[in-house]
């Protein structure tokens, strides 16, 4: 046996594990790619969920001024009928 031979003889199993071809240890930053694409992620729902809140909101305040002002319209007209008569 060479100097080559003993080398190989002296790693450990997770040594001879981590390479061989393909198996390539995983790149750190992979995982801090996950975490900043799953925060992109909830980032844009958070501001989904605030516009379709919003958007509700404005609807809900027009129906019920609309409502006000034909219940207001509704009493004028009724009271000059009146006043009329």
């Amino acid at each position: 046996m060479g100097p080559i031979d003993d080398d190989k003889a002296d790693l450990s199993s997770a040594d001879r594990t981590a390479g061989r071809e393909g198996d390539a240890p995983e790149d750190p930053r992979k995982g801090g790619a996950r975490i900043q694409t799953y925060t992109w992620i909830l980032i844009t729902a958070w501001n989904l969920a605030i516009v379709i809140s919003l958007g509700w909101n404005l609807y809900q305040a027009r129906q019920e001024i609309q409502a006000m002002a034909l219940t207001t319209a509704r009493i004028n007209f009724d009271k000059d009928l009146l006043y009329r008569r």
